[in-house]
């Protein structure tokens, strides 16, 4: 009688195991959206500024590299926070895009309950 208990105990724990893997592997399978991800998932004080950040520069983008129309685009140039430093300028720069139909989402600061947090851009 034991061993018949070890074993269904054996079979339902290595059946538990098997869901529990098709249910990570359908979570890693879903694309991640970098918004939403900094709204919930970030702890409140990680990589963030206390008060928002100055204004954008205006910045002289110049010509894409390259010959081929629309194989480049443009990643804004953005504000950074250092604890102890303060808000550094990154300037901005020419991306080649990894396929014609992707889409750069710029990066931008989101207005958090105890400050500011910076979602960095991302390809869709």
């Amino acid at each position: 009688m034991k061993q018949f208990a070890l074993a269904l105990l054996l079979l339902l724990t290595l059946q538990a195991c098997s869901d529990l893997d098709e249910l990570f592997e359908s979570s890693r399978m879903q694309p991640i959206n970098e918004v939403e991800k900094a709204k919930y998932e970030s702890f409140p004080f990680e990589n963030m500024a206390p008060n928002a950040p100055p204004p954008a520069r205006s910045e002289f983008k110049g010509n894409p590299p390259g010959n081929i129309p629309d194989e480049y685009t443009w990643r804004n140039g953005h504000w950074s926070y250092v604890d102890g430093q303060g808000f550094n300028w990154k300037n901005g720069y020419w991306l080649r895009k990894p396929a014609f139909s992707a889409s750069w989402k710029q990066d931008m600061w989101l207005q958090r309950t105890y400050g500011w947090t910076l979602v960095p851009g991302y390809w869709e």
